[in-house]
């Protein structure tokens, strides 16, 4: 092969703008599959983590740059109202109308602007189109004619709205498809399914440990009964979360058929750590939380991946307030427990549950009931009973959990965004007749 013209690379803009990003579509693979498949394209990755000298180190290599793009957030009200109505529009014209007004008011950093003079993009890909953060570079990018595309980072992140509106995305699943298309008024042939590049470890089953072995390396009994409760954040206004790991030892002491439970508190990324650290030393309760980047917040390593796979699939039950790890433990058809309630915020989190969770993102769940929903202390305590007596119970919500929402577990899905973006490369390149880097 001939040496590369650096001149002749098309450039492809990836934005990361949050570090679970980094996890699902840097140390997971996506990044060094799409290298591989693309000799002739650079990747500028734009990132408020482009200081962070560990980021820099881990992810810097040939044909990489990193370069700087701060998360962007809303400085009109105007714009704000317009990106929240765009969000409720169902007609496509309307919604293209309303974007590209959206895209003259669009400005970004002079510095970004002289980037994208020195190398033209051929694609600027944003990976969490939901938030406002990258909205400025897309639309910017849109206003001067380059080739856009998104990523979309979660399962529940198109009914929600999506902010940034690209020319293709890249969706989980097929009820996304028609979500995209519902409700954010895409075309079927601008949308591509490509699963969930964060789950593909999860079907290895190389990465699944003995479970004796497993709980031992935490310092649990794996002859008595282990209950991971997973926290959900501050995604839920106003909530305490405490009140829960309160309320699950409480029941630990007093019921009988609970007493030998042990307990792995899993952290949401937002969740406080701060308020959940006085139950490290107590003797039921392990603590979990995923490691942190810089500028970027939570993210995981590959082993911390590994880790939160074994701790799913290992144990005997899972109780969380409609997060997705209801999804990710029906991969491994654990039993799992929503709880709605709270014991010390009780008309706030009814409230808050009803219209932010059950009103949208879990809203099939509840409907199709996939998964048992519980509103009091008893409920939660007879529930837990009925699922470590019958591991069975809700095994059929949690087969339709997974064929409905993470329709392909063949490890291949991080490969299937590589192609995603390729395929939007190769279409640009012919769209705007760009030189071909001779072979």
């Amino acid at each position: 092969m001939a040496e590369k013209n650096d001149d002749l690379l098309h450039n492809v803009y990836l934005l990361i703008s949050e570090g679970n990003i980094v996890r699902d579509l840097l140390r997971l693979g996506m990044l060094d599959i799409f290298l591989d498949m693309q000799p002739d394209c650079r990747v500028i990755i734009l990132t408020p983590a482009y200081a962070v000298p560990e980021f820099r180190a881990e992810f810097l290599r040939d044909r990489v740059m990193i370069e700087r793009h701060l998360r962007w957030e809303p400085s009109s009200l105007l714009l704000s109202m317009r990106i929240r109505l765009r969000k409720k529009m169902r007609k496509r014209l309307l919604v293209r109308l309303l974007w590209k007004t959206e895209t003259q008011f669009a400005r970004v950093a002079p510095e970004l602007q002289h980037l994208f003079d020195l190398y033209p993009p051929a694609l600027v890909v944003s990976t969490h189109p939901f938030r406002l953060w990258e909205w400025d570079v897309i639309a910017y990018a849109d206003k001067c004619g380059f080739a856009t595309a998104a990523v979309v980072k979660s399962w529940d992140n198109v009914i929600k709205g999506l902010t940034a509106r690209t020319r293709y995305i890249a969706v989980w699943n097929e009820v996304n498809r028609r979500e995209a298309i519902e409700l954010q008024a895409y075309r079927d042939d601008e949308i591509t399914t490509v699963g969930a590049a964060a789950f593909d470890r999860y079907f290895d089953p190389a990465v699944i440990q003995p479970r004796d072995a497993f709980w031992r390396s935490k310092g649990l009994d794996p002859d008595r009964p282990i209950v991971l409760f997973g926290t959900s954040g501050g995604s839920l206004s106003p909530y305490d979360e405490t009140f829960m790991m309160d309320l699950l030892l409480h029941l630990a002491d007093q019921v009988p058929e609970l007493q030998k439970i042990q307990y792995v508190c899993r952290l949401h990324p937002s969740s406080d750590l701060l308020a959940f650290w006085p139950y490290q030393s107590h003797p039921r309760v392990v603590l979990s939380f995923s490691s942190y980047i810089k500028t970027l917040g939570w993210t995981m390593t590959v082993e911390q991946v590994d880790e939160m796979a074994n701790m799913l699939c290992h144990a005997d039950v899972l109780i969380t307030p409609a997060s997705t790890l209801t999804l990710e433990s029906a991969i491994f058809d654990t039993p799992t427990i929503v709880p709605a309630f709270s014991t010390v915020q009780p008309d706030q989190v009814e409230k808050a549950m009803e219209a932010s969770r059950f009103g949208r993102h879990f809203q099939p769940l509840v409907q199709n009931n996939w998964v048992p929903i519980v509103h009091s202390e008893q409920a939660l305590a007879k529930a837990m009973i009925r699922a470590l007596r019958d591991p069975a119970w809700y095994r059929d919500g949690r087969k339709a959990i997974v064929e409905n929402y993470v329709p392909f577990r063949d490890r291949r899905s991080g490969q299937r965004v590589a192609q995603f973006i390729a395929d939007m490369v190769t279409r640009s390149i012919e769209k705007q007749n760009l030189p071909v880097l001779p072979t």
